[in-house]
């Protein structure tokens, strides 16, 4: 759909047109209540979300660049190095804590109820018990209390994931290849969206 609002006259003044008005009324209208493509493949889905988070990864380098040592980026980066690699740089520590926020959402997602709606503030709930680390990280950052700069970016990836047909996304996954798990074989294809060089670097291939 397109829409005129006015023309150049021949003194070349913009003249409103008599039916721009309700046209672009129409048009906001026909925006505002088309529904969100369903997305249906993995390969989809890992590029939208890769995408979202290379901008969560950029949002938090920048913000430690401003917010005081005592906010809540520096707080968790100094958590990070206390708990995992003490010389962790702010540019890794971004990387981890963007990949680590978008991929626990996305296992989240899997294990998350069909009849109850899925959100940022209930993921931590849907994460399986058997990796306590994944759950107490959610617990602590995906909630109401997530930094302003990173939680529009985290709410689109909801948005995502909401948008997606998770049993095509996961249909081929685990079949013949010597792995069961799901989450571990879409993160080959994120990680392959994301960063193909830290794909390679880090050996993350799934031979057929």
């Amino acid at each position: 759909m397109t829409v005129r609002l006015a023309e150049l006259d021949g003194k070349k003044k913009l003249q409103p047109l008599p039916a721009g008005e309700k046209e672009l009324a129409n048009l906001l209208k026909a925006f505002l209540t088309q529904k969100s493509k369903t997305i249906g493949t993995a390969k989809d889905l890992a590029v939208l979300m890769a995408g979202m988070t290379r901008m969560i990864r950029d949002q938090i380098i920048n913000g430690l660049k401003y917010e005081p040592e005592s906010g809540s980026l520096h707080g968790w980066l100094a958590a990070f190095r206390e708990s995992l690699i003490p010389d962790l740089d702010e540019h890794k520590f971004a990387d981890m804590f963007a990949q680590t926020l978008a991929y626990g959402l996305f296992a989240a997602r899997i294990h998350a109820p069909a009849n109850r709606e899925f959100n940022r503030e209930n993921a931590p709930f849907c994460l399986p018990a058997t990796n306590p680390f994944l759950q107490q990280f959610f617990f602590q950052a995906s909630g109401v209390n997530l930094h302003d700069s990173v939680a529009w970016a985290v709410d689109e990836i909801v948005e995502l994931l909401n948008h997606a047909d998770m049993a095509a996304v996961l249909r081929d996954f685990g079949k013949g290849q010597g792995k069961d798990d799901p989450i571990v074989h879409f993160y080959e294809t994120f990680l392959a969206a994301y960063d193909p060089k830290m794909r390679e670097v880090r050996g993350v291939f799934l031979h057929p």
